[in-house]
């Protein structure tokens, strides 16, 4: 696994500090509770310790993208304080079965054939998973996502299924588009969604360099990373 290192702990406090008060100005800025705001922790490719970092700065909700770093840091007592494993990777069915006994909310779901490996899958471990649905907002075959079109089989499906709960949905704009705008089309999809499924309140949006236009939105969970514990080295390959 590839680390960075996040700097010394004063200058991340500092960091946060600033963030968290950027949060809630953008917030109040635009209407909001900044309370209705929520932060997931980004720490994929850092260690174990980073994510201790994390939740001893009171983000005690984590995500990671490859199903490896999720299991591993699960397991290390350094993670102890995690209260929410998120998994925010696109999800092979080969590895739906680590991916429900390990984590609690999934991000990128986006297809019944995925729909179906979870539930069992979740069955199996005696969990019960919330699953957002990932949004397409372009037509390239290699990004996740289901398609507006799409949308409400999908949720139709997760609501269905055994072990599952509809928690709601997660944007993730292309390269692209203007963040804004791609913010806003995804709220709208996310209130038609709430018309069918009114506890399918999650609206998962904004990353670190466009969490205030996902907030401007209504974004209730920011997947964070970069702007808690700073930038990450690329991943060895």
């Amino acid at each position: 696994m590839t680390t960075s290192s996040v700097g010394a702990p004063a200058e991340v406090r500092e960091r946060v500090d600033r963030l968290r008060a950027d949060i809630a100005r953008v917030a109040v800025d635009v209407g909001r509770d900044p309370e209705g705001v929520h932060v997931v922790a980004v720490t994929k490719t850092f260690p174990a310790e980073v994510v201790q970092l994390a939740t001893d700065l009171g983000f005690p909700e984590v995500a990671e993208n490859r199903v490896a770093e999720l299991v591993q840091k699960h397991d290390d007592q350094r993670c102890a304080a995690v209260t929410t494993w998120h998994f925010i990777g696109q999800v092979q069915r080969n590895k739906a079965r680590q991916v429900a006994r390990y984590s609690d909310v999934i991000h990128s779901v986006d297809r019944p054939s995925l729909v179906e490996a979870l539930s069992a899958a979740a069955v199996a471990e005696g969990r019960v998973l919330s699953c957002l649905i990932q949004l397409k907002q372009d037509n390239d075959p290699q990004r996740g996502g289901a398609l507006p079109a799409d949308l409400m089989e999908v949720a139709e499906r997760i609501a269905a299924a055994p072990g599952l709960v509809l928690g709601g949905l997660m944007a993730m704009p292309a390269p692209d588009l203007d963040p804004a705008e791609a913010y806003r089309a995804a709220a709208a999809e996310h209130r038609r969604l709430l018309r069918t499924y009114p506890t399918a309140t999650t609206f998962s949006a904004g990353m670190t360099g466009d969490w205030p236009a996902a907030v401007a939105a209504g974004a209730t969970h920011l997947r964070l990373g970069a702007a808690i514990v700073g930038p990450r080295a690329p991943r060895a390959h």
